[in-house]
């Protein structure tokens, strides 16, 4: 089976759903999304992530779980996560389990918005 490739947002595209999208809280990442004709994600990490070298290394550990879980990533959003300060510091099963968190509520969430 082919993997699904996911585009990288442009930054005008990544602003405006940082800025208007719908908002999904949890205690590691926060998911910000909108519906749109094209789909893309993103990712932003907190600036109390201290060093350059944390915040690079929460970024490739939440690249790593796009593409372990893109297929589940609705057709048609857009999506920027943004990683909190204690992401750098929690095992990887932890990240993965809220990660698969946030992309379930984003599917109930846009179900019900159906």
């Amino acid at each position: 089976m082919a993997r699904r490739v996911l585009p990288t947002l442009r930054r005008a595209a990544f602003s405006e759903v940082m800025a208007a999208g719908n908002r999904l809280p949890g205690p590691l990442v926060t998911l910000f999304w909108r519906q749109a004709p094209e789909c893309g994600v993103g990712i932003a990490v907190s600036r109390r992530v201290r060093t350059a070298v944390q915040r690079n290394r929460a970024k490739r550990r939440l690249r790593e779980l796009l593409r372990r879980h893109a297929q589940q990533i609705p057709e048609g959003i857009q999506a920027v996560w943004l990683l909190h300060p204690d992401v750098a510091d929690v095992p990887f099963a932890r990240l993965a389990d809220e990660f698969r968190r946030t992309i379930d509520a984003l599917r109930e969430r846009i179900r019900d918005d159906s």
